[in-house]
């Protein structure tokens, strides 16, 4: 299988997230893809694959669904959260008497705070990346 990007970029909330990827990998290769955390490598593999929107051209997610399945699966890096939530509501589920606002807006602001994760608390859990949402 060979895969070819041209101009990959995803956008989400206004932040670029990835930005003009183009690269090609020949058939038969072992290729990795290394990077930081947070350097947003799953989500260039998502946007390559078809399962977010992104602008520019993957030849693999041009594919119907059929043929494209057929060439590629995607393993996620843990659970995925099935809803768009915003990550702070999110930490709030976990209190035991779930996401009440008030009191438990500054404990969800403080637990966030506490793991180095106090700027992620406005964003879309299910849009962070596999480094991001361990930060959580």
């Amino acid at each position: 299988m060979s895969l070819s990007l041209r101009g990959l970029t995803v956008r989400q909330g206004g932040a670029t997230l990835i930005e003009g990827i183009t690269l090609d990998i020949a058939p038969a290769r072992l290729t990795g893809l290394i990077g930081v955390n947070g350097a947003g490598k799953s989500t260039l593999m998502r946007a390559a694959l078809g399962l977010i929107p992104a602008q520019g051209t993957s030849d693999l997610a041009a594919l119907p669904l059929a043929r494209r399945a057929r060439r590629a699966a995607w393993l996620p890096q843990s659970r995925e959260v099935a809803w768009p939530i915003p990550v702070a509501e999110l930490v709030r589920l976990g209190r035991p008497w779930g996401p009440a606002r008030g009191a438990g807006d500054a404990a969800g602001a403080e637990a966030l705070a506490a793991v180095g994760a106090a700027h992620l608390a406005g964003r879309i859990a299910t849009g962070l990346s596999g480094a991001s949402w361990r930060a959580c």
